[in-house]
């Protein structure tokens, strides 16, 4: 701020305000910030005025140069757009719910719930497998909870009052 010519570009009232205060310094960090404001706004213009753009090639030899050095793989086969593959997502979903749904609720499943027959077994092989078997007859009193819901899964019938604890009374 020694010369007049560096204050071209404050405000005519301001310049006559500063005048005014005689012979008062401006501190020295005031006049550092102006050096380094405007420096800031020099290196913004010469930025702006000397920007160069690159050859519309370039991209091809970086993507080029990449490849051969195995930066990346490129990409195999047709990718599909976003719509197409909601499209064919959505008919695959629809094939296997149909699928599911034919095989699980048709009428001929009617044959999955029959008994499966064992082998035919001649009697004394039934009797020593019966002579393993440990039966015992036991009052619902003393049976554990547990066993109690073992024995319900079976089809026991027990008495509503001897139900196991936590299970509701009114949903059997």
């Amino acid at each position: 701020m020694s010369t007049p010519s560096e204050n071209s570009e404050l405000p005519q009232a301001l310049v006559d305000d500063l005048r005014a205060l005689g012979g008062i310094r401006a501190p020295e960090e005031l006049w550092m910030r102006v050096q380094e404001q405007r420096q800031i706004s020099a290196l913004a213009e010469l930025e702006s005025s000397q920007v160069v753009r690159a050859p519309e090639a370039l991209w091809d030899r970086v993507q080029a140069a990449r490849a051969a050095r195995g930066e990346f793989a490129a990409p195999r086969g047709r990718v599909l757009p976003w719509k197409q593959l909601q499209i064919l997502s959505a008919a695959a979903a629809v094939l296997v719910l149909g699928v599911i749904g034919f095989r699980y609720l048709g009428e001929e499943n009617h044959t999955m719930v029959q008994p499966v027959l064992a082998g035919a077994t001649d009697a004394a092989t039934k009797e020593a497998l019966r002579a393993r078997a440990l039966g015992m007859v036991v009052p619902p009193e003393e049976l554990s909870p547990s066993a109690r819901t073992v024995a319900q899964a079976f089809g026991a019938a027990l008495p509503l009052e001897q139900s196991p604890k936590g299970m509701p009374e009114e949903g059997r």
